[in-house]
């Protein structure tokens, strides 16, 4: 998300963020009807709706997201059914096929294979102009893996957040989202060029971990801090 960007789960936030300034919205609603409903107080279908309205009033000149949440399990019904995500994908995407679309692993609990098989289907199944992009945090140790099963199925756009931190109040002992450290880490890697200076990153990192009560996440900076002091 840019500097800009603005989480709006209703059409009401949408018209708020523009009024603001905005000019990258996330959309984001759940498969699960509970989740949807502790989320939003709305069924996913009246999401889909608020969806629609969001789409009127946007520009040109705003850059739009659609972030599907539970799309794999869900904290409160266990692991989500494929045809229930395409249920659900088959009302929003016809309503804006060019609009990027993460598919996320709200609670972490998704495995690779999950992230393949969704991801394989998906894209099969919608139009090419579809930008996929994969959400995942590491509450099973998980997050990198699925992420590199999503890139194996097309996928290039991936969420992750510096020092790992992140949640969902929604999602009962989910950790935050991947380690940007730990994925940047990986990719460079497998090179792939992500345009991001891991020692920099790995700064903000320990920076982060300072903060009283921030709750942080990750390996690669653990690992890369021990290795420098090895070398002081």
């Amino acid at each position: 998300m840019s500097a800009r960007g603005k989480l709006v789960p209703t059409a009401r936030q949408a018209e708020l963020a523009l009024g603001a300034e905005a000019r990258h919205l996330v959309f984001v609603l759940s498969v699960s009807e509970r989740h949807n409903w502790g989320n939003v107080r709305r069924r996913p279908t009246e999401s889909a709706g608020e969806y629609a309205g969001v789409l009127t009033l946007v520009g040109v000149d705003t850059k739009m997201r659609l972030n599907v949440a539970t799309a794999f399990d869900c904290s409160y019904d266990g692991i989500v059914d494929r045809q229930q995500v395409f249920a659900l994908l088959d009302l929003l995407i016809p309503m804006a096929p060019e609009v990027e679309v993460a598919l996320c692993d709200t609670t972490g609990r998704a495995t690779p294979l999950q992230v393949r098989t969704l991801f394989a289907e998906a894209m099969t199944r919608y139009p090419a102009s579809v930008r996929w992009a994969f959400h995942g945090h590491d509450t099973y140790g998980l997050g990198t893996a699925n992420m590199l099963a999503a890139w194996d199925t097309g996928v290039r756009i991936f969420d992750a957040s510096v020092a790992g931190l992140g949640g969902c109040p929604f999602a009962p002992g989910a950790t935050g989202n991947v380690a940007t450290e730990d994925a940047v880490w990986m990719f460079e890697g497998m090179a792939a060029q992500t345009g991001i200076t891991l020692a920099a990153l790995v700064e903000i990192g320990k920076r982060i971990e300072e903060i009283p009560g921030a709750q942080t996440g990750g390996r690669v900076r653990h690992a890369l801090m021990a290795r420098a002091n090895e070398h002081a």
